[in-house]
């Protein structure tokens, strides 16, 4: 599937929301799943993974979020995209979805641009649920918190939903500071919750094995490593 280039948003220092459109052909996917750019290095086609972090719905487009890494040939390709440039899409795919039915608290938990998978997930949470949706968001600084705008009008709008910004390289008081796990364990009482994680593997892996430290079942937790 071939996608036009709506627009490359830098969000904050490192990450670039990349913006796609279908022209006005239909993208269906769910909240969570992924899709994967195709791109020619070296004389090969590469495909790279980005978790959608719109919302369906969009009138046949889709948004991710690239984290830009120096010397990076995808991400520094990506970030500079001009509108109206081409680029060959598939997917959708994964299985990191929420489940049909939500009968408890949800928990969700991202570090850096795992924020894409969990973005969605908890905006479809809001809209479907009354129960409390807790949003946990480990980065370094308040600077690179992506959609802090947007995830505060959201808890401004919904009381039921609490978003919890964690710093590791900041002394700003008004936040968490360490891991990301240290504010889960610092502020939820472990219960019936399902628990939702997003980021790098090592993250997701520390995050798991306190999941089950802490008493829930492997059928409350759900994750998406990045690699």
């Amino acid at each position: 599937m071939e996608a036009v280039v709506k627009d490359v948003v830098r969000e904050t220092p490192t990450v670039v929301i990349v913006k796609l459109s279908f022209n006005g052909n239909p993208f269906s996917f769910k909240p969570g799943q992924f899709l994967q750019v195709v791109l020619e290095k070296d004389g090969k086609m590469i495909r790279k993974p980005y978790s959608i972090s719109s919302s369906p719905g969009t009138n046949g487009s889709v948004e991710f979020c690239v984290k830009v890494v120096p010397d990076g040939f995808a991400s520094n390709y990506l970030a500079n995209l001009k509108p109206g440039q081409k680029l060959g899409i598939l997917g959708p795919f994964g299985h990191f979805v929420l489940q049909e039915k939500i009968a408890n608290d949800l928990v969700f938990m991202a570090a850096g641009t795992g924020i894409s998978a969990i973005k969605p997930l908890a905006e479809e949470a809001l809209q479907r649920a009354s129960e409390n949706v807790w949003l946990f968001f480990g980065v370094r600084s308040e600077q690179e918190i992506i959609y802090r705008q947007l995830f505060e009008a959201l808890a401004s709008k919904h009381l039921n939903f609490h978003f919890v910004p964690v710093l590791s390289k900041s002394g700003n008081s008004e936040y968490e500071h360490g891991r990301v796990q240290d504010a889960f364990k610092k502020l939820i009482a472990p219960g019936s919750q399902d628990v939702y994680i997003c980021g790098l593997h090592v993250m997701v892996d520390e995050v798991r094995a306190l999941c089950k430290e802490l008493g829930f079942p492997n059928e409350k937790i759900h994750y998406e490593k990045y690699i």
